[in-house]
């Protein structure tokens, strides 16, 4: 396995820890940190069809 680095082992270790889905902010650094995540097939992101009021998607993250 590859590496990971802070960020991506603290979302990570939140997901392993409390089941379930999960709500995640709309930042760039944190979506681009969970689709890492996603790529490497350790992490699952949903788009739930949501919007803040600033308009940026709201996307929701579950270990695998």
């Amino acid at each position: 396995m590859q590496r990971l680095g802070y960020l991506q082992r603290h979302m990570l270790d939140f997901c392993q820890k409390h089941p379930g889905r999960h709500t995640i902010s709309p930042d760039r650094v944190t979506v681009r940190v969970a689709q890492s995540l996603q790529r490497r097939g350790l992490l699952h992101i949903t788009d739930c069809g949501m919007c803040t009021a600033s308009g940026q998607t709201v996307y929701m993250v579950q270990a695998v």
